[in-house]
């Protein structure tokens, strides 16, 4: 285990404290098919405290970062309070999250109050962080390729990228990408995900099946404990 991350579907790890594996029924309609595997890898998020294990690593880092977030890092990445200002959109993004549904208390531009109540709880429910928070149905099948013309001249499936970056420097694929990306829209918020997200999420080499999103988000619930469905 030095220097890598536990395999929680291998058998000799199958009762490892760390780890809570999602085993994929036989039936699956994905991934029951030419001998793709029955069990998909999830570490739970308590960091292991074994020595030289990534992990381990990871931890070490997060002390150091809570020692020093006192410093002003802002001139380092570019950061202004202008900057952060004009990433703050509520018109737009906010209220297709909430949904239609929701009565939005939003700053408007006029006949609205600027006061501060102490009293009220600002934290963030685990139940939120952990599961009402993912904006994984945003993400695209394919990308746009689209050249200096601003005309598409091919696509690029999401699984032919993960954890494949350096393609994207070749040639003019990554100026190519990010004018795609400039104008191609999002898809929309709701519990619709792409397959490349829920059968091919990083998936390694030719390999043909990847993690599912879906499933790894209920059991990282699990493993944070929240309560059933029928609890809310």
């Amino acid at each position: 285990m030095a220097g890598d991350f536990v395999d929680c579907c291998h058998m000799k790890n199958k009762n490892h404290p760390d780890c809570c594996p999602v085993v994929t029924k036989p039936n699956d309609p994905f991934y029951s098919k030419n001998n793709r595997p029955n069990c998909q890898s999830v570490i739970r998020s308590r960091q292991i405290k074994k020595p030289n294990s990534m992990t381990h690593k990871r931890c070490e880092i997060g002390v150091e970062n809570s020692n020093s977030a006192w410093i002003d890092a802002s001139f380092l990445y570019g950061s202004t309070k202008k900057r952060a200002d004009f990433l703050r959109t509520f018109k737009e993004f906010v209220p297709k999250i909430l949904g239609k549904g929701s009565k939005l208390h939003l700053p408007y531009r006029q006949g609205y109050k600027n006061y501060y109540k102490p009293r009220v709880d600002g934290s963030v429910s685990i139940e939120f962080a952990t599961a009402g928070f993912r904006l994984h149905s945003l993400i695209s099948s394919w990308y746009d390729l689209v050249d200096s013309n601003y005309r598409v001249k091919s696509k690029l499936h999401l699984r032919d990228i993960f954890r494949s970056p350096l393609g994207l420097l070749n040639g003019t694929v990554y100026d190519d990408i990010m004018r795609g990306m400039a104008q191609q829209p999002l898809k929309e918020f709701n519990n619709i995900y792409t397959p490349e997200m829920t059968e091919w999420m990083l998936r390694k080499g030719s390999n043909d099946f990847g993690f599912d999103i879906a499933a790894i988000t209920i059991q990282r619930g699990r493993d944070h404990q929240l309560k059933g469905y029928t609890a809310y």
